[in-house]
Protein backbone atom coordinates (compact mmCIF):
# COMPACT_ATOMS: atom_id res chain seq x y z
CA UNK A 1 0.00 0.00 0.00
CA UNK A 2 1.13 3.16 -0.38
CA UNK A 3 -0.19 6.79 1.12
CA UNK A 4 1.05 10.58 0.77
CA UNK A 5 2.23 12.65 3.93
CA UNK A 6 -0.33 14.11 5.29
CA UNK A 7 -3.93 11.83 3.86
CA UNK A 8 -5.45 8.99 5.42
CA UNK A 9 -4.63 5.53 4.72
CA UNK A 10 -6.89 2.10 6.10
CA UNK A 11 -4.99 -1.06 6.06
CA UNK A 12 -7.33 -3.85 5.66
CA UNK A 13 -7.66 -6.39 8.13
CA UNK A 14 -10.33 -9.57 7.55
CA UNK A 15 -12.31 -10.68 10.47
CA UNK A 16 -14.23 -12.69 8.80
CA UNK A 17 -14.81 -16.21 11.16
CA UNK A 18 -13.51 -19.77 9.98
CA UNK A 19 -17.03 -20.92 10.39
CA UNK A 20 -20.51 -19.36 10.30
CA UNK A 21 -20.97 -20.07 14.18
CA UNK A 22 -17.65 -18.48 15.30
CA UNK A 23 -16.28 -14.42 15.80
CA UNK A 24 -13.09 -12.78 16.42
CA UNK A 25 -12.50 -12.32 20.42
CA UNK A 26 -9.64 -9.99 20.14
CA UNK A 27 -7.87 -7.99 17.24
CA UNK A 28 -4.25 -6.76 17.88
CA UNK A 29 -2.01 -4.61 15.14
CA UNK A 30 1.44 -4.52 15.53
CA UNK A 31 4.06 -2.76 13.20
CA UNK A 32 6.56 -5.01 13.02
CA UNK A 33 9.78 -2.70 14.31
CA UNK A 34 7.94 -2.17 17.52
CA UNK A 35 7.75 -4.59 20.71
CA UNK A 36 4.22 -3.92 21.57
CA UNK A 37 0.73 -3.69 19.97
CA UNK A 38 0.06 -0.39 18.12
CA UNK A 39 -3.30 -0.81 18.66
CA UNK A 40 -6.11 -3.64 20.25
CA UNK A 41 -9.81 -4.04 19.72
CA UNK A 42 -11.09 -6.62 22.56
CA UNK A 43 -14.13 -8.30 22.18
CA UNK A 44 -13.56 -11.39 24.91
CA UNK A 45 -16.15 -10.09 27.26
CA UNK A 46 -18.44 -8.19 24.60
CA UNK A 47 -21.68 -9.71 23.83
CA UNK A 48 -21.54 -8.14 19.90
CA UNK A 49 -18.46 -6.45 17.98
CA UNK A 50 -19.91 -3.63 18.25
CA UNK A 51 -18.84 -3.57 22.51
CA UNK A 52 -15.30 -4.23 21.63
CA UNK A 53 -13.07 -2.19 23.47
CA UNK A 54 -10.39 -0.12 21.59
CA UNK A 55 -6.94 0.70 22.89
CA UNK A 56 -4.52 2.76 20.86
CA UNK A 57 -0.87 3.14 21.82
CA UNK A 58 0.67 6.14 22.13
CA UNK A 59 3.03 5.66 19.20
CA UNK A 60 0.18 6.34 17.14
CA UNK A 61 -0.51 10.33 18.51
CA UNK A 62 -4.73 9.55 18.77
CA UNK A 63 -4.54 9.12 15.25
CA UNK A 64 -5.71 6.02 14.68
CA UNK A 65 -9.18 3.99 14.46
CA UNK A 66 -10.38 0.96 13.69
CA UNK A 67 -13.51 0.49 11.57
CA UNK A 68 -15.83 -2.51 11.64
CA UNK A 69 -18.81 -3.35 9.95
CA UNK A 70 -20.45 -6.39 11.37
CA UNK A 71 -22.23 -7.24 8.25
CA UNK A 72 -18.55 -6.84 6.27
CA UNK A 73 -16.16 -8.26 8.37
CA UNK A 74 -14.05 -8.87 5.35
CA UNK A 75 -13.90 -5.17 4.96
CA UNK A 76 -12.33 -4.07 8.52
CA UNK A 77 -9.78 -2.01 8.66
CA UNK A 78 -7.03 -0.09 10.85
CA UNK A 79 -7.11 3.89 9.52
CA UNK A 80 -4.28 6.24 10.02
CA UNK A 81 -4.72 10.03 10.07
CA UNK A 82 -2.11 12.39 9.17
CA UNK A 83 0.06 9.81 7.46
CA UNK A 84 3.70 10.30 8.95
CA UNK A 85 6.84 9.27 7.59
CA UNK A 86 7.60 7.39 10.54
CA UNK A 87 4.70 5.34 9.32
CA UNK A 88 6.19 3.67 7.06
CA UNK A 89 7.12 -0.46 7.45
CA UNK A 90 5.17 -3.55 7.70
CA UNK A 91 1.51 -3.86 10.24
CA UNK A 92 0.19 -7.29 10.82
CA UNK A 93 -3.03 -8.00 12.01
CA UNK A 94 -3.57 -11.10 13.85
CA UNK A 95 -7.10 -11.98 15.06
CA UNK A 96 -8.21 -14.62 17.38
CA UNK A 97 -11.07 -16.27 17.42
CA UNK A 98 -13.73 -17.53 20.02
CA UNK A 99 -13.38 -21.35 18.37
CA UNK A 100 -11.52 -20.98 15.36
CA UNK A 101 -7.79 -20.66 14.79
CA UNK A 102 -5.67 -17.54 14.92
CA UNK A 103 -5.32 -15.52 11.30
CA UNK A 104 -3.02 -12.93 10.68
CA UNK A 105 -2.47 -10.74 7.99
CA UNK A 106 0.75 -8.23 6.65
CA UNK A 107 0.44 -5.36 4.79
CA UNK A 108 3.15 -3.19 3.69
CA UNK A 109 2.68 0.98 4.23
CA UNK A 110 4.83 2.77 2.06
CA UNK A 111 4.62 6.07 2.64
CA UNK A 112 5.73 9.22 0.27
CA UNK A 113 6.74 12.83 0.18
CA UNK A 114 4.40 15.68 0.55
CA UNK A 115 2.35 16.78 -2.67
CA UNK A 116 4.06 18.73 -4.81
CA UNK A 117 3.25 22.80 -4.67
CA UNK A 118 2.94 24.36 -7.92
Amino acid sequence: MHAVIGTTVSLPCNLSPPSPDDSFSLVLWYRLDLPNPIYTLDARSATAPGDATHFANKVLGGRARFNLSPQRPSAASLTLENVQKDDAGEYRCRVDFRRGRTLSWLVKLNVIGEYPLH
